[in-house]
């Protein structure tokens, strides 16, 4: 059936002056003044600046976590909920799950990142660019929808009329859409667009424009919660919003049938109800590739697709290359999650994935690399190989063209593995790595960081870490000279919790996968993802606890979702205005 869009394009402005509650999407704000789709938001501050202790080198991730008695006692503090927009990964999700669509965002600007992670609130702004996608992504979706109604509504049109069609296929489809139920001014103001729509052309017409709505609508594009009244206690989340924080944190989509039931009943709220919920979200495919995002943006896994290398001096350096580095290092940290658990394995695993490809690339015997997908796992004893830093994909993703980084390399250990962030350099300063000079070390070349007053301050935390990694080249490969000198990769690792001298990248390696202030930034990395945003100063103790319970679970990361979603953060609110 034809739907008449010159029309449905000329009723969108009536539409949105006559949805009230629409009508924000249009001009106005939502949930304490968040600009929303259409708008482009203010100003936000830097999605690491909240609580992050930023441009600080003297502490620790996590020396001790016991947690002090003043938390022990103290009052509930969730910290903030920001109002979260779906990122493209969340909404395509969505979409596929609420209408069985395809890839909405191709087409979309991309996602920036807060923190590392593309689900940042902070991060997530609207332009008018993605505005226009969001528009047009729904009228598409809506047309396809109402062609082929009967898989979203049971309801015959002919025998039980139109408009009470329109009304179930609302209640249903608005329900899952905006992942709560609708109100009855909600279903009023809906069924007056379609009635608009349907006057105009056809009921097909009236019940796509009426759909598109639903598609635009900022409590589908945003994660919208209620809040406590200033000056009240923090409270629980409702059934529905629980609902979507355990989806979205452990699906990267919308509830299902069953959270949906939940919901319906109030029985997500309990430990033994909530518990119940993980364990049966873990089991579902979507957990899996949840997770592996998580993993995916918090190690820059995608770094190494995205590394360009001189071809004249690294010739076997491809995008096959590249992604087969990817690949690896993807199952590698799947493989550990889901089947070992514990951190040290992440850093210290003497196993990988290879085919036939980094066979060669890492020396191994061909005939036990490939399997029927193309990789399989292998042994790497006895190679100069340990966990997720000696392989290729951390190591070419964070080097330059010609030449390896012990700046970007030591940069993410301090960063990513023990959550002590890197001031940015001075505004005066020009970014410049030394040249490339054959004739010279990698070491020799850098090491004019430290004769620099102005550079050593940073660089004496994130150079020495980056020079364990020297007997890598820049897209990898294991290496004993470096220009006309032998490789040199000693150094002394400080501010944590297992200080003191290495030799080489392996035994920096050794050291990092036994320290607890690692085991506590991958605490901390979870709970970044799992809230959308960075750890402020009133998380100070739900932090504490994560660190304390994972600590009780030997670190075993399997335990992390279940000890985020059992925490005071994910299940209350706090006031309007108590958070900044």
């Amino acid at each position: 059936m034809l739907i008449n869009r010159p029309k449905i394009r000329a009723l969108r402005g009536a539409a949105c002056l006559l949805l009230s509650g629409f009508a924000a999407a249009c001009t106005g704000a939502v949930n304490g003044g968040q600009p929303l789709p259409g708008q482009s938001l203010p100003a936000q501050p830097s999605a690491g600046a909240a609580g992050s202790n930023a441009g600080s080198m003297t502490g620790s991730a996590g020396t001790a976590p016991v947690q002090s008695l003043a938390c022990a006692s103290a009052a509930i503090q969730p910290g903030r909920s920001p109002l979260r927009r779906l990122n493209h990964i969340e909404y395509d999700a969505t979409v596929h799950d609420l209408l069985g669509a395809g890839q909405q965002t191709q087409n979309f600007p991309p996602d920036e990142q807060g923190a590392g992670f593309s689900n940042n609130a902070d991060a997530l702004t609207v332009s008018s660019l993605l505005a226009e996608g969001y528009q047009s992504a729904a009228g598409k979706m809506a047309a396809d929808a109402v062609s082929h109604l009967s898989t979203f509504s049971s309801c015959d049109a002919t025998a039980s009329g139109e408009d009470t069609c329109a009304e179930q296929l609302l209640r249903t489809l608005g329900k899952r859409a905006f992942r709560r139920p609708l109100s009855q001014d909600e279903v009023t103001r809906y069924l007056a667009l379609y009635k608009l729509g349907r006057n105009a052309a056809a009921y097909t017409d009236g019940m796509s424009l009426m759909l598109q709505a639903l598609l635009e609508s900022p409590h589908f594009l945003y994660r919208v919660e209620g809040a406590p009244a200033a000056g009240s206690a923090p409270a629980p989340v409702s059934a529905y919003e629980m609902a979507s924080r355990l989806s979205y944190f452990l699906w990267g989509s919308m509830p299902d049938d069953a959270l949906f039931a939940a919901a319906d009943q109030n029985q997500l709220a309990t430990n033994e109800q909530l518990t119940s919920q993980v364990q049966r979200l873990l089991q579902d495919p979507r957990a899996k590739t949840s997770i592996a995002t998580l993993h995916r943006e918090w190690l820059e896994l995608t770094s190494a697709l995205e590394a360009p290398k001189a071809a004249m001096l690294y010739p076997t350096w491809n995008p096959a290359l590249a992604a087969d580095l990817f690949k690896e290092s993807q199952l590698f940290v799947d493989d550990v999650f889901w089947n070992d658990g514990n951190v040290s394995s992440l850093l210290s695993g003497s196993s990988t994935f290879v085919n036939a490809s980094l066979a060669n690339f890492y020396g191994v015997a061909p005939s036990s690399a490939p399997q029927a997908n193309g990789f399989g796992k292998v042994s790497l004893a006895g190679a100069p190989r340990l966990g997720l830093l000696t392989q290729g994909t951390f190591l070419a993703a964070h080097a330059g063209p010609d030449q390896s980084s012990p700046v970007r390399r030591g940069k993410f250990i301090r960063e990513q593995l023990l959550c002590q962030p890197v001031p940015p350099p001075p505004n005066n300063i020009v970014i410049k790595p030394p040249t490339y000079d054959p004739g010279s070390s990698t070491r020799e070349r850098f090491v004019q960081h430290e004769k620099e007053p102005i550079c050593v301050a940073c660089h004496a935390n994130m150079d020495p870490l980056g020079f364990a990694f020297e007997g890598y080249d820049a897209i990898g490969g294991f290496r004993t000279t470096d220009g006309p000198h032998p490789v040199d990769a000693h150094g002394t690792l400080s501010g944590t919790d297992v200080d003191g001298d290495f030799k080489d990248g392996l035994e920096l390696v050794g050291r990092l996968a036994t320290s607890k202030d690692v085991a506590a930034c991958v605490a901390t990395q979870w709970f970044r993802y799992a809230h959308g945003r960075t750890e402020g100063d009133q998380d100070s103790c739900a932090v504490a606890k994560l660190e304390q319970d994972f600590a009780d679970k030997h670190y075993d990361m399997r335990a992390l979702p279940l000890a985020i979603v059992l925490g005071e953060t994910f299940r209350y609110r706090a006031p309007i205005g108590d958070t900044p």
